[in-house]
């Protein structure tokens, strides 16, 4: 009986939110007692989604036990597959010294890919300050730190980094931001990084296609299996581009069609409902056009000021650049080098990275475990030339990228907890 309250007051506090034009046709529903239904707003509060509990709160079946254990073994058997690959079967026998000899010769390469991953780090935590400033008066330096390193950690251990922005509203409100401001912030965050990744993404494409910049051409030999293979690794990401495009460009299509992406959204989710993927259609459509405003709403909020979009964008833009900078720098480390200018070079490698990270994006395993290790281990197997780096090279790359925003986040829920114990002796 509650769920079904909560969820007709938030029903029509959403038709009354929503232009007359509209609000007519958001659909109505009985609450499912298995359905999780949020809260409605609060008067004058913009729409927000229920603050979570902290993650680590909460009770954990047999089956997450299940599910972490398979987890951890696969990627044990991925992390033994690479290995063999590359020091054994039938690749030549590593040469130890010409290994230490490129390393030493390049050494400077991994303090390039270390100062990209913290560059990467810093432009999150500025592209949050400077939003939080915009929307609350008060840049909170301190406390955005403190939220990327926690949303990095959740993003990295939850299923298609479901837990990351959930964690992050709660712990700016905790912390002295109102919620819906602190909604608006980290939604306008997430949709302006998916947005700048797609935007990437499609560039990398269409370049590819026109033969104007093509890493399968230019950096992978003739006949080698990455390139006889890059036609499948573009259909994954063209899937994975597709897919990703969904939430930014409904988002944009409710911006100027209010009417007619609800339809379109009604008419999709009634489709699926027919192939028995939806269980819920009614309760379904309310829950996927409430993300859609919440989304739009939050994006208006921080387009009011040109400045503040165009440099969120920018922060965004420069985000995706030291992930790509990231692996760039990493595989000169271990010995990497094409006849190409510099500049080139890097954009090679960044159309690389974008199409196998839109291409693993299908996974949802945490972090994209597995399909990113042997994608990239692939690749990277047929860029470095000395046997037996190519594996050190993918676990390097792997740590920088995924295993060090774990151990960051953990160290910082330990500071955290020890700071909250002091606090309450």
């Amino acid at each position: 009986m509650e769920e079904n309250k909560n969820f007709h007051g938030e029903e029509e506090q959403l038709r009354m939110e929503l232009p007359e034009a509209i609000a007519q046709e958001v659909p109505t529903a009985e609450a499912s007692p298995e359905e999780e239904i949020l809260p409605p707003a609060a008067e004058g509060e913009q729409l927000s989604i229920r603050i979570p509990e902290p993650p680590l709160r909460k009770k954990k079946g047999k089956a997450h036990y299940i599910w972490t254990t398979l987890f951890i073994l696969m990627n044990v058997a991925v992390l033994l597959f690479t290995a063999i690959s590359d020091f054994g079967g039938s690749n030549e026998a590593p040469d130890s010294l010409t290994a230490i000899g490129v390393i030493s010769k390049n050494w400077y390469y991994i303090i390039f890919a270390v100062i990209a991953f913290a560059v990467g780090i810093l432009l999150e935590v500025g592209k949050l300050s400077f939003m939080t400033k915009r929307t609350t008066g008060k840049g909170r330096f301190k406390l955005c730190v403190q939220t990327v390193l926690l949303g990095k950690y959740y993003d990295n251990i939850t299923p298609l980094a479901s837990g990351g922005q959930p964690f992050q509203i709660y712990h700016l409100s905790k912390n002295g931001v109102e919620t819906g401001k602190a909604t608006s912030v980290i939604i306008s965050s997430f949709f302006l990084n998916q947005l700048t990744f797609i935007i990437l993404c499609l560039a990398a494409v269409i370049l590819d296609a026109t033969g104007v910049l093509s890493c399968s051409a230019e950096i992978f030999q003739e006949g080698s299996a990455m390139r006889t293979n890059f036609q499948i690794l573009r259909i994954f990401s063209y899937i994975g581009i597709a897919l990703g495009s969904f939430l930014p460009l409904t988002v944009l299509l409710f911006f100027a069609f209010p009417r007619t992406s609800l339809g379109m959204l009604k008419g999709g989710i009634k489709v699926l409902h027919k192939l028995h993927l939806v269980k819920n259609p009614a309760l379904t459509n309310m829950k996927v056009f409430r993300t859609i405003v919440q989304s739009s709403r939050s994006i208006k909020q921080i387009a009011k000021s040109f400045w503040t979009l165009f440099l969120s964008v920018l922060f965004s833009v420069a985000l995706n650049c030291a992930a790509c900078s990231v692996t760039y720098f990493t595989l000169r480390f271990f010995g990497y080098d094409i006849p190409a200018n510099g500049i080139k070079e890097w954009l090679l490698i960044s159309q690389l990275h974008l199409f196998i990270s839109s291409a693993v994006s299908l996974v949802p395993t945490p972090g994209t475990s597995g399909a990113a290790d042997l994608t990239f281990y692939g690749a990277f197997n047929e860029l470095i030339l000395v046997p037996g780096l190519s594996f050190t090279a993918m676990i390097t790359w792997r740590f920088l990228s995924y295993y060090s925003y774990i151990i960051i986040g953990l160290l910082t829920l330990l500071y955290l907890s020890v700071k909250k114990k002091k606090l309450s002796v």
